[in-house]
């Protein structure tokens, strides 16, 4: 695990990225207060000529305002289903993207609070995940049984909806607490 600090040529605009070998980002929060994560939504469909998903992630952290983020994530083809966290001092949002379609998910609650695994929740655009399930369901249907048993983003899902809406209060500790359930 990489912390980088990055100072953009011919602007004040300045980032810190969390990241891992081998990528250049993960997440990260600029000078401005905008800030970014990702995690994959593997059921979205692709573009093989979309922007990939760490080059997203270090445009985003150039801009200078949560507006200016969403205006760049609204503009480019992507390339892959990804869900995005995306804030700045004043607001926080939550994009699932795919090949042909952004969809800002609403806050879950009244308390202003979002989670998301690895499943769409408002995207529609599975196309292609739908047809490679069908064949699948044709073709070998005990793997694909075996497969949709060792999904565990839904169960996930659940688990963080029922901690997060708990009435308690969210501080670092009750999310390291509700990150470390393995359950």
């Amino acid at each position: 695990q990489i912390l980088l600090h990055i100072k953009e040529p011919d602007s004040d605009v300045e980032s810190l990225v969390f990241t891992v070998a081998g990528k250049i980002s993960l997440a990260g929060m600029n000078n401005y207060g905008v800030g970014i994560c990702c995690n994959t939504v593997l059921f979205l469909n692709f573009n093989v000529r979309g922007l990939a998903e760490d080059f997203i992630v270090r445009k985003v952290l150039q801009q200078k305002s949560l507006a200016d983020a969403l205006s760049f994530m609204r503009s480019i083809p992507h390339a892959s289903g990804q869900n995005y966290v995306l804030g700045d001092p004043g607001r926080v949002t939550d994009l699932e993207c795919s090949s042909s379609q952004v969809s800002e998910v609403p806050m879950m609650t009244d308390s202003n609070r979002l989670w998301h695994t690895n499943h769409p929740l408002l995207n529609h655009d599975t196309s292609s995940w739908d047809a490679m399930w069908s064949r699948g369901e044709r073709e070998n249907p005990e793997v694909i049984r075996q497969l949709k048993g060792r999904l565990t983003t839904y169960n996930r899902f659940n688990a963080l909806k029922r901690e997060v809406e708990a009435d308690l209060p969210l501080d670092v500790r009750r999310a390291v607490e509700i990150l470390s359930d393995h359950t």
